[in-house]
């Protein structure tokens, strides 16, 4: 169920039937890259974005004293504007 955050607290379900399988509800789950929470919200895929971006970023840091300014610079850009375009 897709709703908002109210309607969904009125409705109690764990879990759906299919054909004898027991499918659980996950308040998270990732699709074509893209997080989705119950209410689709961008909240998740915003923290876990930022989240994956502070760990290379990060890494970049760790080599940043053999790159010199421009390279650095490129690699950052390079960096963002495909997490931008992803």
């Amino acid at each position: 169920m897709i709703d908002t955050k109210q309607q969904l607290a009125k409705v109690n379900i764990d879990h759906i039937l299919i054909g004898g399988s027991v499918i659980r509800i996950k308040g998270v789950v990732k699709n074509l890259g893209t997080w989705l929470d119950l209410t689709l919200s961008m909240d998740s895929h915003v923290t876990n974005t930022c989240s994956n971006a502070f760990y290379y970023l990060h890494n970049i840091r760790r080599i940043r004293k053999y790159l010199s300014r421009w390279s650095t610079e490129t690699l950052i850009h390079a960096f963002v504007s495909s997490r931008v375009d992803y």
